[in-house]
């Protein structure tokens, strides 16, 4: 009697992994690729600058005053004679320190006023809404100024300024999205199997309104962008001695008349720089969204 040999198992070859449908959007999604682009030389200017930069912008040379865009300074000289170039460089770090920084304020705030407003018991719940309703009536610039005033104008009142009114925003607007997947059947499900309410937040909740969230966070570096400029040009915001888009402009504007161009590009920095924040929030929103009934988006 011969031995039968077992059957031969082949392995079936694996399907290679998808990217997800919403990368693919995105990445073809012509705001996404102006935002992206334009915040990754951003990152990379103002990390460029802790190491190099073509002359101290700390330095005034007299004789150098309102040199005109060359090889040597590409942007020109400012009133005082330093290279405006290297003072945009290093004015990169506020930029990016004041957005990371605001973002991570309207973070915590936005999902802490979140969760009080959607998974606590009615009476909270009423409450941080009236509370959430007085709150955003101040407008950012006039907290910022508020603190300014009674601390000192620095670059953490201007963060916590613009991170706490800005989570008040996050907070109003993802309320009712987390009340909405709280009633979802896999939320019951790990409420019935024991799961307390904050695993249910963390492994439930904010992952699936996460979109949300991650379009009003890039509003906001956005509107931390403009407070930082707009209260450093009010005298508000950065150091005397911290080189700042905003401060620049306060600077240079007595002389706009005579010499347009030297504020031509701290201007032109700020507005690509918001620009960029906001399209990208648009873009995001707009991949991720899918109640949204959009066109697709048609490419070269």
């Amino acid at each position: 009697m011969s031995e039968q040999n077992p059957p031969r198992l082949e392995a079936v070859p694996r399907r290679p992994r998808r990217s997800p449908r919403w990368l693919a959007a995105f990445v073809r999604h012509p705001s996404a690729i102006y935002g992206s682009t334009v915040i990754v030389l951003l990152l990379a200017g103002a990390a460029l600058s802790y190491v190099w930069t073509p002359y101290d912008p700390q330095r005034a040379n007299p004789y150098d005053q309102w040199l005109a865009p060359s090889f040597e300074h590409l942007l020109g000289t400012d009133n005082i004679g330093r290279d405006i170039f290297s003072v945009l460089l290093v004015g990169a770090r506020v930029t990016v320190g004041v957005a990371v920084g605001s973002a991570l304020v309207a973070a915590v705030v936005g999902i802490g006023l979140a969760a009080l407003g959607a998974l606590t018991a009615r009476w909270l719940r009423e409450g941080v809404a009236v509370l959430v309703d007085v709150l955003i009536a101040f407008p950012t610039l006039l907290i910022a100024m508020m603190l300014a005033s009674a601390f000192g104008g620095s670059l953490l009142v201007v963060v916590l300024a613009v991170g706490f009114s800005f989570g008040v925003n996050i907070g109003r607007v993802s309320r009712p999205e987390l009340r909405r997947v709280r009633r979802a059947d896999f939320v019951l499900a790990g409420r019935a199997a024991g799961r307390g309410p904050v695993r249910n937040l963390t492994t439930h909740l904010l992952p699936n309104v996460a979109p949300v969230f991650i379009v009003q966070l890039s509003w906001a570096m956005a509107v931390a962008i403009l407070a930082e400029a707009g209260l450093s040009y009010l005298g508000y915001g950065a150091p005397s001695n911290t080189p700042s888009w905003g401060r620049m402009l306060a600077e240079l504007q007595s002389y706009i008349g005579i010499h347009p161009w030297s504020v031509l590009w701290p201007g032109l920095a700020i507005t690509l720089t918001v620009l960029a924040f906001n399209l990208l929030g648009d873009a995001i929103r707009d991949v991720t969204d899918p109640r949204l009934t959009r066109a697709p988006v048609v490419t070269a």
